[in-house]
Parts: structure tokens; sequence; C-alpha cells
């Protein structure tokens, strides 16, 4: 128990919010170092770059939102006026930073997609994810309990993070939709 008689569990999410703007991330997959596949949450990880509202993510941390894979043909293609969904977007919880517990160099994103359909290929290096980012869950931290303390809070910021997003599901689906057609729209202006 920590101040107060409450648990690191019940403080974990205590600053837990809604972001004032959502943030937008585009880029191609890389391969990591498969940490999250082997805890049960594998990941899709994003460059810092890959971060195209940088205003509007106060600071690394664990946050949630809706991922989608973008059309693979497309992205080859080089044009965001042919990025296409291949499916509906899904809650994702992702964490932005050099990751305290495992002591990274640079920061990046890890998003892990929940509920990613077992009838699509696990594996998705190279392809273009797009992330609409909506809420903050915590700061990122390094577990004094080592791997099975960070599971178990992985697991409580699934379950938040299904709460947050569940409702929420069809607006967001659209409004990260909408935010990619703004963005193809602005790139296109500028040709």
């Amino acid at each position: 128990p920590l101040g107060g008689g409450r648990s690191w569990q019940q403080l974990l999410h205590s600053g837990q919010r809604a972001l004032p703007q959502p943030a937008l991330l585009l880029g191609p997959v890389t391969r990591g170092f498969q940490r999250g596949r082997r805890l049960g949450f594998p990941t899709a990880n994003l460059a810092s770059d890959a971060l195209v509202d940088a205003d509007r993510l106060p600071s690394h941390g664990v946050y949630c939102g809706r991922a989608v894979l973008l059309d693979e043909a497309a992205a080859e293609a080089g044009s965001l006026r042919s990025y296409r969904f291949t499916g509906p977007s899904l809650p994702a919880i992702l964490s932005w930073g050099s990751n305290p517990q495992f002591g990274l160099d640079k920061a990046l994103f890890e998003v892990h997609i929940i509920h990613w359909p077992a009838s699509q290929p696990a594996e998705f290096y190279g392809r273009t994810l797009a992330c609409l980012v909506t809420h903050y869950l915590r700061d990122e931290a390094r577990f004094p309990g080592g791997i099975d303390q960070l599971t178990e809070a992985i697991r409580l910021d699934l379950l938040v993070a299904k709460a947050l997003l569940g409702p929420l599901a069809d607006a967001q689906d659209r409004q990260l939709k909408d935010r990619l057609v703004r963005l193809e729209t602005a790139a296109a202006s500028k040709l």
C-alpha cells in the first residue's frame, strides 16, 4: 500500500483523462525486441516521428485510442490520398517513451491492438498503421516488482481502455477516418 492506504493498482490510473484533442500516429510498423509478445501483449512499434500532432500528446506515458492497418498497396503507392482501411479500427493501448522497465535508448510508440482478429496475420512489419490517440492513462514507469508487476499494470491498462473506448467505438472510428481525410487534403493542397 502507498499513502492513505491505497495500493499501487488503485493509484495507477488516478490521473487518466481524455485528451483535449486526439493525436494522430501514422507510420510503418518496425521490428522491436518482441518483449510485448513474450508478455502476452504483442505490439506494433512505430518511430517517434509517426506522431503527426506533436503538440497534442503532453508527455511520454501510456495512452489509449483506436488503431487500424491501412491498405498495403496504397501505402506502397506513397500517396495518402489512396490509403484505405483494411477493416474497422480497433481499440488499442500504447506506450510512448523509452520504456523505463527495459531502458531503451530512444523513445518509440508501442501499440497493442486489443481484440486483434485471429483471422488476420499477427505480424505486419512494414505495413502502415494509423492510430487516433484519445486518452491519457498513466505515466510510464519502472515497476519495482519487475515483469510480474508490469504485466499486471498492462492488464489494468487494458481494462481501463476497454471501459473508456467501448461506448465511443463508432464515433472514434469516424473521427480517425475524418482525420486521415483532412491530412490527405492538406497534403494534396501543398502539391
